[in-house]
């Protein structure tokens, strides 16, 4: 279309304003066409991406973390981002790619991510450190959840009448 192409090719001030501008654009127009907003997004990502003055642009940082969340393949572009260092610098980088790993369960690493970040002091840092603190929140619950959920030895010791671990309190002692 024109409006890419006046995109893609242009090299004034700011290319990435053309960008956001037909990516607004397009999906305030289509809306339903998923697909190629997707693939509009890649576009302005594979244009923009090695261009070093985008790497920390939160505007940018945004297309990529938006793309990558839209694609099954969201840990490898964010992967790849880093290789390039883009977003390295930006604390929306770090929470997005830390998200996507841990709606895959990937605690450990989603912890890394956010540490690698905060030790980085991606801006802005209070941002990072209190989306750090909900993911600990939430890990907390999600194991506590699970606890409930398992079969401990003693659940079995009690349901037999022995004594787990606080099988000698009372729930009112226990409570005090």
């Amino acid at each position: 279309s024109e409006q890419e192409d006046s995109a893609a090719q242009d090299d004034t001030d700011d290319p990435l304003i053309h960008w956001l501008s037909y990516i607004k654009f397009h999906q305030e127009a289509f809306p339903s066409d998923t697909h190629a907003e997707f693939l509009l997004l890649e576009r302005c990502m594979r244009a923009l991406a090695p261009v070093k003055r985008y790497a920390n642009d939160v505007r940018f940082v945004r297309v990529c973390a938006t793309y990558a969340s839209k694609t099954d393949r969201a840990t490898e572009v964010f992967q790849h981002l880093h290789r390039q260092k883009v977003g390295s610098q930006t604390a929306m980088f770090w929470a997005a790619w830390a998200w996507v790993v841990e709606k895959q369960e990937d605690f450990a690493f989603a912890e890394k991510i956010y540490k690698k970040g905060i030790m980085k002091n991606a801006m802005p840092i209070q941002f990072l450190r209190q989306r750090h603190q909900q993911f600990q929140r939430r890990l907390s619950r999600h194991w506590l959840n699970t606890g409930q959920d398992g079969d401990d030895e003693d659940d079995d010791a009690v349901d037999r009448g022995g004594r787990g671990a606080l099988g000698a309190l009372s729930e009112e002692a226990f409570r005090r």
